[in-house]
Formats: structure tokens, C-alpha cells, sequence
């Protein structure tokens, strides 16, 4: 297939081979304790590079000496992992450094801009991923990564331009990351200090989960049944009635399972399969409501996610517990921060190794503990601050994915051509 109606008629298909130098890295001999005895150069791998433009995750360094039985690069770069299960990576060099024999590197002729043709393999490393076949292990051998084409604006200024513009938004985009992820820091504290200390307490007493402030109850979860401010901690259908693939059709309910929680404590609501009003009329239990709370129990064991109040009713798979708590009693909210919290957490993992199948069943978690201030003010203090918190993160998550969204458009339109970065 010709890629040339792909372009506009000044635009070129060049090789990578014919843009600059492609070196494949080397690994300096482990046996050779002083390669690796030093801090002095960074020693990339594909688990160095992420999504971000500059390789900056150092994760291995060797000497100078261990650098000179490499192969050294320098700054702007480009690095592509050519072996494994992450082909088509791809990241600038930031440091002097080397890299090990999975990553090809190219070192750009003085007529092309380093950052335009990073993004010129970006834009194409679908393709070179296709290249690399379907092996145990993938591999894209240095000839045909040499071969491999990439379009090509008439001027080096283009290129430049279109760099600019695309690296720009990486930045922004960095920037946004980084926020959020102090953000998640700052979450962490808060609920490391919430959980142990409270909010203005000065006299605390120490309990099987540890210090925890003298006007707080610890109280296992099986009480909190028998006295009904847990109404309902159930999970989906077991046995012959648990849904089976031709269940599952519209009309019906979102079937939620431990997949649908992602790290961050949302629900992906949106992903989770329908199953099928007629088989619901058959099930027995797992009749979810909005506001529940669900914990995985089983699979990714530990995420904690909230069905909206405004959210719809659904089914819970096996995976998932779900707990409704009464509100009149308990402040909703602040169990779902509680369960997050390495307390809870801490409580889960001591008994997944007891369970043959690395779960934490219902029985099993009616004989867990919740910490709970005993002033229902102070459950709601402690509940409005992390969701303020929760509340700027998403706010940002939401400008993050709206990033990426305008890059990959822009990518696409400036990397064919379809649209011009003029030259000032």
C-alpha cells in the first residue's frame, strides 16, 4: 500500500536510516563489578521510558568505565525499544547515558530536528509494532528499523515548527501529571494523619489497629451489621445462577465487577456489560443501588470505588462486595475514605494470604474493623476534605485526558501534512 496519498505532494517518505545514525545499545558486563560499582551514567532500559517526551525515570546507572564498553549518547536522541513487549516506545534522551541491546538509537543528520522526528515515530510506532510479528518475543532487528518510514515535511523550519507545537503540549501535559500526582501525595497524608490522629484530638489510646485518637470506636464490621448501619455487605451470584455469557444482552443493568475500579476510587460505570432484564428476574441477590460503596475482594483486591447517588441501580459481579451503609447513622463518605486508608488496606492483605485463591471473602471481612469518630461532625470534616481533594483531582484528570485528546488530533493533522505549522 502506498503511504504517499497519505501526505500532501511536498512532503517526503523517508527511512529512518537515511535521517540519521541507528545504534543499538549494549549492556556492560554484570560480572565486571566496576562497571556497575558508580553512579556516574544513567543506564537505560524500556522500563526507563514512558509517555513523556525526555527520558527522566532513571532507573539503573553504571561508571564511566561501565559507559565506555557501551555505547555513550548524548542529549536529544532518539531512543525506540526494538525488543520485547513494549515495542514502539519511544523517548529523547535528556543526559549523557547508555541504553542496554533493546533499544535502537538514533542519532539525527544535522538537517533534522531530533524533536520532530521523535514525534514522526511516535506517530507511526503502530506500525512498527506490526513489524515486530506475534513472537514470544517481539523483536524489530536493526535492518528493518532502518527501513522503517516516516513522512517528512519540505523544510527543516517545518519541522522545527511542528516539533514546537507538539512538544509544547507535552509539557502542559507533564505539568498536569505532575500535579496530580502530588495531589495523590497530599491525599495519602491526609489520610495517613485523618485516620491515626483525627482533627484536634490530644489524647489517644492504642487498639489492635494501632494509636487512634480516645473518643473514636473500633468496631468490627459484623457489629455494624447486627445494629444495622450496615444494611446490606453482599456480593454477586454464585453457582449455577452466575450469569453466563449469553446473559448478557440489552435491555438490563450494568453487571459491576472489580475490573470497573480503577485505582483512583471511580467506577467506570460506562465499561461494565448489561445483563439482561430477563435473567435478572432469576438471581437471588446483587440487586446494587446508587450510593453503595464496592470492594474488590477478589482479582484486584483492595480498590475501593462509590456509586454515584445519582448513578443507576446495577448487578454486582462475584468480584465485588458491596456495602450499603445507613446514613442516618454513618457518614457514607467517610467509610469510603476509611476503606481506602492503609489501615483498612492493611487489614485486607493479612488475610489474602490465608484464602487459597488470594481473596478476601464476606465472612472474612465481617470480622474486619472500622475506625469511627463517635461525633458525626467530625466523620463529616474529614469526608468533605478528602472529597475537595478527590474533586481537584478529577477536575484535573479531566483537563489531562482533554490534553492528550488535542494531541493525538494535532499529531495526526501536523505529522501528514493535513495541517501546516507556518514559519514565522
Amino acid at each position: 500500500m502506498s503511504l504517499k496519498k497519505d501526505i500532501p505532494e511536498s512532503w517526503k517518505i523517508e527511512k529512518i536510516g537515511s535521517l540519521g545514525k541507528v545504534i543499538t545499545g549494549k549492556t556492560p558486563s554484570t560480572k565486571v563489578m566496576e562497571y556497575w560499582d558508580k553512579l556516574d551514567v544513567p543506564f537505560i532500559t524500556p522500563g526507563s521510558i514512558d509517555e513523556n517526551l525526555y527520558v527522566n525515570n532513571f532507573l539503573r546507572y553504571v561508571s564511566e568505565k561501565g559507559a565506555q564498553t557501551g555505547r555513550i549518547l548524548q542529549r536529544n536522541t532518539i531512543l525506540t525499544v526494538c525488543i520485547g513487549s513494549t515495542v514502539g516506545k519511544v523517548a529523547l534522551v535528556s543526559n549523557r547515558c547508555i541504553t542496554n541491546q533493546q533499544i535502537n538509537a538514533v542519532i539525527c543528520n544535522k538537517n533534522i530536528d531530533p524533536i520532530f522526528l521523535y514525534y514522526a515515530i511516535l506517530y507511526r510506532a503502530k506500525y512498527l509494532k506490526q513489524l515486530a510479528g506475534v513472537a514470544a518475543v517481539p523483536i524489530v532487528k536493526k535492518s528493518l528499523f532502518e527501513n522503517f518510514r516516516v513522512f517528512l515535511p519540505p523544510s527543516h523550519g517545518e519541522q522545527i515548527k511542528i516539533g514546537e507545537i507538539l512538544s509544547n503540549i507535552d509539557i502542559i501535559i507533564y505539568q498536569t501529571q505532575q500535579l496530580i500526582d502530588q495531589l495523590q501525595l497530599l491525599k495519602k497524608g491526609l489520610m495517613q494523619r485523618f485516620f491515626t490522629e483525627g482533627i484536634g484530638h490530644t489524647e489517644f489510646k492504642e487498639t489492635r489497629l494501632g494509636f487512634i485518637p480516645k473518643e473514636w470506636d473500633i468496631i468490627k464490621i459484623q457489629k455494624l451489621i447486627e445494629d444495622r448501619i450496615i444494611l446490606k455487605l453482599q456480593d454477586g451470584n454464585h453457582g449455577s445462577l452466575y450469569p453466563r455469557k449469553h446473559h448478557f444482552y440489552s435491555p438490563g443493568l450494568h453487571y459491576i465487577s472489580a475490573n470497573q475500579i480503577d485505582e483512583k476510587g471511580s467506577v467506570q460505570i460506562e465499561k461494565a456489560s448489561l445483563i439482561s432484564h430477563d435473567y435478572i428476574k432469576v438471581l437471588q441477590k446483587g440487586f446494587g443501588e446508587p450510593g453503595d460503596i464496592i470492594l474488590a475482594h477478589n482479582a484486584t483486591v483492595g480498590r475501593v470505588g462509590l456509586i454515584p447517588d445519582n448513578g443507576p441501580k446495577y448487578i454486582a459481579s462475584t468480584s465485588i462486595t458491596m456495602y450499603r451503609i445507613n446514613r442516618e447513622l454513618l457518614n457514607r463518605d467517610f467509610v469510603f475514605y476509611f476503606m481506602q486508608s492503609n489501615i483498612f488496606q492493611r487489614q485486607l492483605k493479612r488475610i489474602m494470604p490465608q484464602s487459597t485463591r488470594n481473596q478476601v471473602p464476606i465472612t472474612a471481612q465481617k470480622n474486619l474493623y472500622f475506625l469511627i469518630p463517635k461525633v458525626p461532625l467530625e466523620q463529616q470534616k474529614i469526608a468533605a476534605i478528602l472529597s475537595n481533594v478527590d474533586g481537584i483531582i478529577q477536575s484535573n484528570d479531566k483537563h489531562l485526558f482533554e490534553l492528550k485528546r488535542v494531541k493525538k488530533g494535532l499529531m495526526q493533522q501536523l505529522l501528514t501534512g493535513k495541517k501546516r505549522a507556518h514559519i514565522n
